[in-house]
């Protein structure tokens, strides 16, 4: 996998830079940056009163060693979207502050729609399928659930540890309980 990740970077670096002289902006995925610093300028001073307006977060991640290489034209963030018409119905007083709550809440609101009449109807329904979508679903898992960091500050693999198993078999117990098997 890493060698066919090694030949898209090149490829995608290849497309940017033969596009550059006809390109003042090339859209690329931040984490293609680190292998195109020597193919894109320090937008630091063009930019500098724009990105006053990044959340520093956002600047950060469009920086190396200083440089403003990149200027997000998207935001890439977690959202849950839940029906307040069903929490309120079924006395939750609002959204799932935890993954245990979800689940909770997901399956009785499940169980009391089934009920009703909607016999296909399911508590929670997320990106289950293989791609970037899932992995990034399994780190907020992980995350929210104490699992830590893939991979620490001093460059050690950290993901196998006690919390993220928890968090990733918890979600993988929602297949076929309050979500359907076909995500």
């Amino acid at each position: 996998v890493a060698g066919d990740t090694m030949l898209l970077l090149e490829q995608t670096r290849q497309v940017a830079i033969q596009s550059l002289p006809y390109r003042d902006v090339v859209p690329l995925d931040l984490i293609w940056l680190p292998g195109m610093v020597d193919d894109v300028l320090d937008l630091s001073g063009p930019l500098a009163e724009e990105q006053n307006g990044l959340l520093p977060v956002l600047a950060q991640n469009c920086r190396i060693d200083g440089r403003l290489l990149a200027f997000p034209y998207m935001l890439d963030v977690g959202a849950l979207y839940y029906r307040r018409d069903l929490l309120e119905k079924y006395g939750f007083g609002g959204p799932p502050r935890t993954w245990a709550e979800l689940e909770r809440m997901a399956a009785h609101i499940q169980a009391c729609e089934r009920a009703a009449g909607h016999p296909d109807f399911w508590g929670y329904i997320w990106q289950g399928y293989p791609s970037e979508h899932l992995n990034c679903n399994a780190l907020e898992w992980q995350h929210s659930e104490g699992g830590g960091l893939v991979v620490d500050e001093h460059g050690a693999v950290t993901v196998y540890n006690a919390r993220t198993i928890a968090a990733l078999e918890q979600a993988r117990s929602w297949i076929g309980t309050i979500s359907p098997p076909s995500v």
